[in-house]
This record gives C-alpha cells, sequence and structure tokens, in this order.
C-alpha cells in the first residue's frame, strides 16, 4: 500500500508540473469572446492626438503624408513607436472621405510597423486592426515571446478585432505588414486575463479518480483474503 501511495503522489506531482510549468498565450477573434476571459478591459483610442488633417502643410493635399509622431503617445501611458527618424502618422476621421473610419487612427508613413509600449505588463491585450487600401496579412509579436503571422486583413480601411490572452505578462506588441501594405490601428485595449483552467486539469482529475478506484479496490481485496 505504501508504495502505491508513493507512485500515486509522483504521478500527481508529475501532473502537477506539467500544468504549472507550461505557459500560454492565445488570441481570440471577437471583443466578446476577449471581454468573457478577461476583466478590467480599458480601451484607448487617438481622438486626443491632433490629427494631421488632409491639407495641413504637413500634408499638403497630397492624400500621402510622409511626416507624423515618433513616437505617438496617448491616454493611460500607451506610446506608438517605429523606426528612429520615421513617423506614425494619426489622421482626423474622414480624411480619406467618405469610406474613411469614423474616428482617428493610426497609419504608418515610411515603414510598415509599429511598437505599442504599456506602460505596465499585461496579461491581456486587444486591438482594432487593418490595412489602408488593399487586403493583405498582419504579424504580431509580443514582447514575451509569443507570435502570430500572417493574419488576413480585409483592407479598405475595414478594421478587425484581435485580443492575445496569455499566463505570461507583456508590455510591447509589435504590429507589421508586408512593404506593399499600410497599418491601421484604430484602438487598443488593456486587460487582465481571467486563469484559464489548465489543459492538464481533467487529465490530473480523472487521474486521481482513477487511482481512487484502484486503492479502494486493493484495500477491499485485503480485507477479503
Amino acid at each position: 500500500m505504501k508504495s502505491f501511495c508513493l507512485a500515486a503522489a509522483a504521478f500527481v506531482a508529475m501532473l502537477a508540473g506539467v500544468q504549472t510549468g507550461s505557459a500560454s498565450t492565445f488570441t481570440v477573434a471577437s471583443e466578446s469572446a476577449f471581454n468573457a476571459q478577461t476583466t478590467g478591459a480599458m480601451t484607448t483610442g487617438f481622438d486626443t492626438v491632433t490629427g494631421l488633417d488632409f491639407g495641413d502643410l504637413t500634408c499638403p493635399g497630397s492624400g500621402s503624408c510622409f511626416a507624423g509622431f515618433n513616437p505617438v503617445t496617448l491616454d493611460h501611458g500607451i506610446t506608438l513607436s517605429t523606426t528612429p527618424g520615421d513617423h506614425v502618422n494619426v489622421n482626423s476621421a474622414g480624411y480619406y472621405g467618405a469610406g474613411d473610419l469614423a474616428h482617428q487612427y493610426a497609419v504608418n508613413a515610411e515603414t510598415h510597423f509599429v511598437v505599442i509600449t504599456l506602460p505596465s505588463a499585461v496579461t491581456a491585450f486587444g486591438l482594432d486592426f487593418g490595412t489602408l487600401f488593399n487586403a493583405s496579412t498582419a504579424s504580431f509579436t509580443l514582447s514575451n515571446g509569443f507570435s502570430a503571422t500572417n493574419i488576413a486583413t480585409l483592407g479598405s480601411l475595414q478594421t478587425q478585432f484581435i485580443g492575445f490572452i496569455s499566463s505570461v505578462a507583456f508590455n510591447q506588441i509589435t504590429l507589421t505588414v508586408p512593404d506593399d501594405a499600410s497599418f491601421v490601428v484604430a484602438d487598443v485595449t488593456t486587460a487582465t486575463a481571467v486563469t484559464p483552467i489548465p489543459g492538464t486539469l481533467p487529465l490530473l482529475v480523472s487521474a486521481l479518480g482513477g487511482l481512487g478506484v484502484l486503492g479502494y479496490r486493493r484495500q477491499r481485496v485485503g480485507r477479503t483474503g
């Protein structure tokens, strides 16, 4: 019986090690799914940043700006930055006409990536993103090492949501699009992940149940023997 208990303890310890030792990051494609698995969500947009309006001296009527900010500083200490010497634009609503977004947004100028830096590490982050003209792809890299690549975009200033939920905190998110595309970031959301049930927990429960039945049978055999 003693050897059985030791074996059971070792088995449980092994499962517990797998459970606590494995970190996971996953994505969700809707705000409802993101909100269901997080708490304290806080969305920050670009409406407090002075946009580069069509016709300004920094963008003289061409519709193509090569000026802007680096970094862009938002409320709550969130920044967007790119290659030193280059810029991130903030376009006013209606910048590209009737098909434009209804609120201000960030779009790249020379470079095709943006680094979103948070004032402190979080375990959940989401954003509305897209590409400016043509449908393309987008890739994301988090400072905790997670990456999601070649995510299809809708193009034509249509944005979509992606959320990252992790057991390992991160404070930077890098969005990259191909050289023939231009990224769009409409807003960003920070939150705290609700700890998911570890994937090994059902296995652990089943194992404990099986070991319990086995122990009961051995005790019963010993009494009747």
